[in-house]
């Protein structure tokens, strides 16, 4: 039954049952529908609605399809939140009320109501992180992936969804995976009822200010800004996130409001973009995602640290890009699941010759690339000072060869490769000879990692043919 219809057969029967109080109620009701549907005044009809539930002369039936129009009027507004807490108020009060409960129930859809997923398979989004307007090499990304499923007994799932994010800074690296229902964003149900944790991982151990800035849906370890993506926004759109910080000592969820506050054009070095504006007032963090159909995250800004998208990367399966060249040479190929915009696998070329393969998805202009490569080698001398083997630190050196180190170009794509000898101390002074290249495009990062017992030259000689047909986008 139409609302107006319904609400003037509620104003006929109390007509004929009540006395003087009622008809001015039922008035009052007949104008604050007028002024929402007709007149389209939201705020006046909220105004009117409050006056008929508040006053004690109001027929019960009467209040309950005020307390009804009130949380119409809200979901009208936006405000999903202030209609949540009118239905809870119908529930309370007018329990003998079910046709109005549930009508109030199917308007408001049983939870968030989420458009339908943006992204396409396979996205990644890479934001590049500002501190007083001045870049600081400090990176963002966001990804999602298909469910890969493990290779064995359990297939992929073709309902989930595996989401990532991962923040670097000059110190400290933080991310973390989970993998929810492709449609209701809930974590995917595991045997025996309960759902998987998130996967985290953190190399910050005594809490990096430079992570304080970005501390809240930004970076928490729900699915706070891809289910941001899915939201209804719109000019005036209002909810409440729960947001679970990912910071060393904080481990409560916080409810946190926010706001589409207007929609701005917004412009980076990847493009301008036309954005919504979303405010989260309590926690001084704004947001802006793209109005158009890929509702990515373009832009977000809280105190001094601004990050901007860069780049956007869609239906790449960077495993194959990576392994695909030692596929082709006939070599057993072992990939391992993707993590976002990262992806590593094995190749085994002998009993004492290993390969590791590891490949990122990162935006770096070409003028840029010969300092990365830089940047990527220096790491590798800083992990390999401190190699590990489990839990256990392993002494040892790792001296780079005389002329180790060389600047070359494979297959039309920068490239730097390092030739050195790691040695482990104790009276067997075990060693080993790692040849490592590192080939790299504004788009992707290649490291390739092989390990040498033996005919080092043999086997150098058979992966720089291998390495020479690479080509990455």
């Amino acid at each position: 039954m139409n609302i107006r219809y319904f609400a003037a057969a509620v104003v006929a029967t109390l007509l004929l049952a009540g006395p003087g109080s009622a008809q001015s109620a039922a008035d009052l009701l007949q104008q604050g529908i007028h002024a929402q549907e007709t007149v389209g005044d939201l705020d006046g009809a909220i105004a009117i609605f409050r006056q008929v539930v508040a006053s004690p002369s109001t027929n019960k039936l009467l209040a309950a399809q005020a307390q009804y129009q009130l949380v119409l009027c809200l979901l009208q507004k936006g405000d999903r939140t202030g209609a949540a807490k009118e239905i809870q108020a119908l529930e309370r009060n007018f329990p003998d009320q079910p046709d109005l409960l549930n009508k109030a129930h199917k308007a408001m859809g049983g939870g968030e109501t989420f458009l339908p997923a943006p992204w396409g398979e396979r996205e990644t989004v890479q934001l590049n992180i500002k501190r007083d307007g001045a870049s600081t090499g400090e990176t963002l990304f966001y990804s999602v992936e298909p469910d890969p499923g493990d290779g064995g007994p359990n297939k992929p799932n073709p309902k989930g969804a595996v989401l990532m994010w991962e923040l670097n800074t000059a110190k400290t690296k933080r991310s973390v995976m989970l993998e929810v229902d492709r449609d209701t964003m809930q974590p995917i149900p595991m045997p025996g009822g309960r759902t998987a944790d998130p996967v985290l991982a953190s190399n910050d151990e005594m809490g990096d200010p430079a992570a304080t800035a970005l501390i809240g849906p930004l970076i928490d370890i729900q699915a706070s800004v891809f289910l941001m993506r899915r939201l209804p926004l719109a000019v005036g759109y209002k909810t409440t996130l729960t947001s679970l910080p990912f910071a060393v000592g904080q481990a409560t969820p916080k409810k946190l409001d926010l706001a589409v506050t207007g929609i701005e054009a917004v412009q980076t070095s990847a493009g301008k973009y036309n954005c919504y504006k979303v405010v989260f007032g309590a926690i001084g963090q704004t947001f802006w995602f793209d109005v158009d159909a890929s509702r990515k995250l373009v832009k977000f800004q809280s105190g001094n640290a601004v990050a901007e998208v860069a780049a956007m990367w869609v239906g790449e399966d960077l495993a194959q890009v990576a392994l695909a060249p030692f596929k082709a040479a006939g070599l057993t190929v072992i990939p391992h699941a993707s993590r976002g915009h990262y992806t590593d696998g094995v190749v085994c070329m002998s009993n004492n010759c290993s390969i590791s393969v590891e490949a990122t998805k990162v935006y770096t202009p070409s003028a840029d690339i010969p300092q990365s490569l830089q940047q990527a080698f220096q790491r590798e001398l800083r992990a390999r000072s401190a190699e590990f083997s489990g839990n256990v630190r392993v002494p040892g050196t790792f001296d780079v060869r005389g002329n180790g180190v060389q600047t070359l170009l494979i297959g039309g794509q920068q490239a730097l490769s390092c030739l050195a000898d790691r040695a482990v101390d104790g009276p067997d002074h075990m060693k080993t000879t790692y040849y490592i290249v590192w080939i790299q495009t504004e788009n992707t990062l290649l490291k390739v990692t092989t390990r040498f017992v033996s005919d080092i030259a043999v086997w150098r000689w058979r992966l720089d043919q291998i390495l020479n047909t690479v080509k990455l986008p």
